[in-house]
């Protein structure tokens, strides 16, 4: 069977969920934008619409990949302990949340806005990837 470029770049996502590899769930917050009386953000943070309760995979980064392109300093990239999470779908709207002081929740593990290294959407619009640093306690 010949498929056209573009329906194959379109099942690739469909395939890699069918894969039942992408048991993780991940929610994007961010600042919930309210202020207190004095004029300060209240720091308190809300879901992020459409960003509830994504699938995903979460993996230790490969070196034999190629690193986002998306990054915050390198200061802030100097971590111990990462994980690479693929998210299971194209969410550009996460790398905006995440650039605005969002953060996210895989599964029940909360990553602070300091926490998320990059985040980077693929050329194709089929997936959309994170980069996070792990802090233990």
């Amino acid at each position: 069977m010949n498929l056209s470029l573009q329906t194959a770049i379109d099942l690739i996502m469909p395939a890699a969920l069918a894969t039942g590899l992408f048991k993780d769930l991940v929610t994007i917050q961010v600042p919930s934008g309210t202020f207190t009386t004095e004029g300060f953000p209240d720091g308190q943070f809300v879901d992020a619409a459409g960003l509830v309760g994504l699938t995903a995979m979460v993996a230790p980064p490969s070196n034999a990949r190629i690193p986002s392109n998306t990054s915050k300093t390198l200061s802030l990239q100097q971590a111990l302990n990462a994980v690479h999470v693929l998210l299971g779908g194209f969410y550009p709207d996460v790398e905006t949340a995440w650039r605005n002081g969002g953060r996210a929740m895989v599964n029940t593990r909360l990553y602070q806005n300091e926490d998320i290294l990059a985040v980077e959407s693929d050329s194709q619009s089929t997936q959309t990837r994170m980069y996070l640093r792990v802090v233990t306690e």
